[in-house]
């Protein structure tokens, strides 16, 4: 009897194996676990298809590529011009330049915008022979007035950025554009006499540089630009317009 008792226990010894002995095995397991779990969050935190890449390091100097950049904005009335809107992408692909410090950035991008500028309520865009635009009053008694310009553009924005608090980020720079297209639309009525003319500008500047500036935070900002130079050559009537707007995914 004593013999089968010695038996069961070594069986049991060899089959289970000693209880304080499979208590550490279980206890790296579960410090493995837990460790490859905050792995596992923290890249899952720092994953963002748009404006960061995927497996993005804060804490190495690297540059990456990334995509993003929804923008539209609206700008108001200012000395000469009426109102205008704006949107477009900024970063139809872009590459930055990380820093080690405190998520810095730089980043040239290429991207598209279209943007729209009214007149005003007391000029137009008068259409000349060699589809040149230049800026005239209404004629006296003029009716239905209406007068603008509609233009497409690749820009180039160049920014720095920098982190301020956990996500949120302040960035500025030039933003360059390069204006490819630009048509000009007049309509007024005079007496019996319609005005309603459409035509693209010769006198486009192809080359422009404006000036942005924003705060982001997660998916979403807020920026500021402003354009000192008119898009169209010889009419400074354009000069000085400034736009209000929100971002997404930068």
């Amino acid at each position: 009897m004593r013999a089968l008792v010695i038996l069961f226990a070594l069986f049991s010894l060899s089959v289970f194996g000693n209880p304080l002995e499979l208590s550490e095995p279980f206890t790296d397991l579960s410090t493995d676990t837990i460790v490859a779990d905050s792995l596992h969050q923290e890249g899952y935190d720092d994953y963002r298809m748009f404006g960061r890449s995927a497996f993005h390091d804060d804490l190495t100097p690297h540059f990456t590529l990334f995509v993003g950049g929804v923008f539209g904005g609206f700008g108001p009335g200012m000395g000469n011009h009426g109102s205008s809107y704006e949107f477009g992408l900024l970063n139809l692909i872009g590459v930055a330049y990380y820093t080690s410090h405190n998520n810095q950035r730089i980043s040239l991008g290429l991207g598209v915008m279209k943007k729209s500028i009214n007149c005003g309520d007391d000029n137009f865009l008068l259409h000349h022979d060699d589809d040149a635009a230049t800026i005239k009053d209404y004629p006296e008694g003029s009716m239905s007035c209406s007068s603008k310009i509609n233009m497409s553009s690749l820009v180039m924005p160049l920014f720095y950025r920098q982190r301020l608090y956990k996500r949120l980020n302040i960035y500025g720079g030039p933003l360059v554009r390069c204006n490819m297209r630009c048509t000009a639309k007049t309509k007024y009525q005079l007496l019996d006499e319609q005005v309603d003319e459409k035509w693209k500008i010769s006198n486009l500047r192809s080359l422009n540089v404006d000036l942005m500036a924003g705060i982001d935070c997660f998916w979403f900002g807020i920026y500021v630009k402003y354009s000192p130079m008119s898009d169209i050559k010889n009419c400074p009537h354009f000069n000085n317009t400034l736009t209000f707007g929100g971002t997404i995914a930068f």
